[in-house]
């Protein structure tokens, strides 16, 4: 089996980002979370991690949408953000769809789960998917997998307390 994690790709961007940091400022956003205001690539970035209501694959619906609307108005009110990435699967099926109707002049872009990258590294076919209850049953996440079903045998597994323990 093809086993893709993202968090695996993270920590290379990571090392490369750590050299062009130049500043960094962190602070509390509510009880557990924090964000980080960086310096880097000549453009001011700021990092959002919302470890007091992590993980969202468990979480209903409508609070995911709730976070992301409430994270994404904070965002825009203390920091001006020109663009947002939200580095979430859950909160992308869920939730992207109605920050960009939101927020219509605000570029919003968010990530998908990595199957494509599995089906393109895959020499067996045959390829284990470990999500979130929230990601695997989310329409996106249907619609992606069926799109590629044809090419590989998927095996798929919603793994409750996945994203704690990475």
């Amino acid at each position: 089996y093809t086993l893709c994690l993202l968090m695996l790709f993270t920590a290379n961007l990571f090392a490369e980002w750590n050299n062009y940091v130049t500043n960094y400022k962190k602070e509390l956003f509510g009880k557990g979370s924090q964000t980080w205001q960086i310096n880097a690539f000549n453009e001011n970035w700021v990092y959002f991690a919302d470890s007091a209501h992590a993980p969202y694959g468990e979480k209903s619906i409508e609070y995911v949408i709730a976070r992301a609307q409430a994270i994404t108005a904070e965002l825009i009110a203390k920091h001006g953000i020109k663009a947002l990435v939200v580095a979430c699967n859950t909160a992308t099926a869920e939730a992207i769809h109605i920050l960009r109707d939101q927020y219509p002049d605000l570029p919003i872009v968010g990530i998908e789960p990595g199957i494509k990258p599995a089906l393109a590294l895959s020499q067996t076919r045959k390829i284990g998917i470990m999500a979130t209850r929230r990601t695997v049953s989310s329409l996106i996440f249907q619609r992606l997998l069926q799109s590629v079903a044809d090419q590989a045998e998927f095996v798929v597994r919603a793994c409750d307390g996945l994203a704690l323990a990475i």
